[in-house]
Formats: C-alpha cells, sequence, structure tokens
C-alpha cells in the first residue's frame, strides 16, 4: 500500500510539473505574439506616415508650381478672350484646364499605387522577421526588400517632380505671325496656332506621363513583385517563432 502511495505521489507530481511546463510555454508564445503584433503596427504606422508626409509635399509642391506661372497663364487668358467665337472661346479655356487636371489625376494615381507598394512591402517585411525568427535564412529577401525600397523612394521623387510640371500654352506663341484678331484671317490663324499649341503640350503631357508609368513607376512594381516571389521560396514563413523551451524540472525520486 505504501509502495502504491508514493507512486501516485510521483506520478501527481510529474503532471504537475508537465502542467507548469505547458503553461510558461504558453506564456512564452503569447509573448512572441505580442512582439510581433507591436512591430507590425510600428511598421504599419511608419508607412502611413511617410504616405501621409509625401501626399502633403506633393500638394505644397503643386501650389509653388502654379504660382510660378500665374502671369503666364494670365497672359494667355488675355489671349483665349480674342476669340470671338464664344463657343470656340469656351472650348480652348476648356482644353487649357484639362492639362493641369490629368497631370494630378495621374500622378495622384501614381502615388497612391506607391502607398499600397509600400502597404504590401511592410507586410513582406513582417513574415520575414518572423521566418528570421524561426532560424530561416532571409539574406536573399532582406536584399530583395531594400531594392524594392529604393525603387519605391525613386518612384516618389519621379512622381513628385512630374507632379510640379505645368502644361500651359505660350501666350507669345500663339500670337507669333498672327494679323489682327479683328479680322476674319487673323481669327483663324489664332485659332490654328492654339490647336498646334494644344497638340504639342497634349504630346509633351502624355510622354512624360508613359515615360513615369514605364519608367519608375513599373521599375517599383517589379522590385515589390520579385520581394514577394523571393519570399514565398522559404518554407514555413508564416510559422509562429518557436518559443525557448523551459527546463523540464526533474523529480526526486521517493525511496520505497
Amino acid at each position: 500500500m505504501l509502495k502504491i502511495i508514493k507512486k501516485s505521489v510521483i506520478i501527481g507530481t510529474i503532471g504537475i510539473l508537465a502542467l507548469i511546463v505547458t503553461g510558461v510555454s504558453a506564456k512564452n508564445i503569447k509573448m512572441a505574439s505580442a512582439d510581433f503584433a507591436a512591430k507590425r503596427q510600428e511598421l504599419m504606422d511608419a508607412a502611413n506616415l511617410r504616405i501621409k508626409n509625401a501626399g502633403e509635399n506633393l500638394q505644397q509642391l503643386r501650389e509653388k508650381a502654379q504660382e510660378k506661372i500665374k502671369n503666364q497663364r494670365e497672359n494667355l487668358q488675355k489671349k483665349l478672350a480674342e476669340i470671338k467665337d464664344r463657343q470656340k472661346q469656351r472650348q480652348a479655356q476648356q482644353i487649357t484646364n484639362q492639362f493641369d487636371h490629368i497631370n494630378k489625376v495621374w500622378t495622384d494615381h501614381f502615388m497612391k499605387q506607391l502607398a499600397r507598394y509600400d502597404t504590401v512591402l511592410q507586410k513582406i517585411q513582417l513574415r520575414t522577421n518572423k521566418a528570421s525568427a524561426n532560424g530561416k535564412d532571409v539574406a536573399d529577401v532582406n536584399a530583395a526588400i531594400q531594392t524594392a525600397k529604393a525603387a519605391i523612394s525613386t518612384a516618389r521623387v519621379a512622381v513628385t517632380a512630374q507632379a510640379q510640371k505645368t502644361y500651359v500654352a505660350n501666350a507669345t506663341t500663339i500670337s507669333s505671325a498672327t494679323a489682327s484678331p479683328d479680322t476674319s484671317s487673323g481669327q483663324g490663324q489664332l485659332m490654328q496656332n492654339l490647336r498646334s499649341s494644344f497638340k504639342t503640350l497634349r504630346n509633351q503631357l502624355f510622354n512624360d506621363l508613359f515615360a513615369l508609368r514605364d519608367g519608375a513607376m513599373k521599375n517599383a512594381k517589379n522590385a515589390v513583385q520579385n520581394a514577394l516571389k523571393t519570399l514565398s521560396k522559404i518554407p514555413g514563413i508564416d510559422n509562429e517563432p518557436a518559443s525557448s523551451p523551459s527546463p523540464t524540472p526533474t523529480p526526486t525520486p521517493v525511496s520505497s
């Protein structure tokens, strides 16, 4: 009977110790998960701040650019006022305003794309950190992430530069070799010069936008895709980081 009691005490002691160890391990896993959650929030907050600052800076630079060409725009409006046909005058004014509007729409769209790329890259970084915590070799992924960060930064600079460009017809060029606008021939020459100027501006605008889309923007997209592709080659990238095992206490044997 005494032996049975001693064995029961030993089994009970081992069970209690097992529960303690299990509890400690669970606690370590929870702490590791909390650390990753905090890091994730930190990275996302930093990304959101970059996006916010980039947007505010873009708007300020646009306003400065428009202020610089204020006189040029006023001179153009005076030239458009010389068009006798009111319908043609309204159309010319609408075309004049469209160029800067198109540039704003495109550059705003590009900035939103870069914001998405930035967010995706932060998520890739988090998964890379988790894989690293599990002992995975993430050297190639980290290199790809740095390349993507540089590509996004370069694209952001290029978009900002494009946003500052203005596309306003030169009133002096429109007036060159033009007869008096009070005559029929003068009106014809004025409209012909305006069409030619608008065509040149349109071609310049879209050449600039397409070059940005197919250059810096495409490079940023490809760089982020490459980082994701490199990460996907690592097995078990989303496993929870292994917690440090707590030593299992050895029960003191009870002599019979």
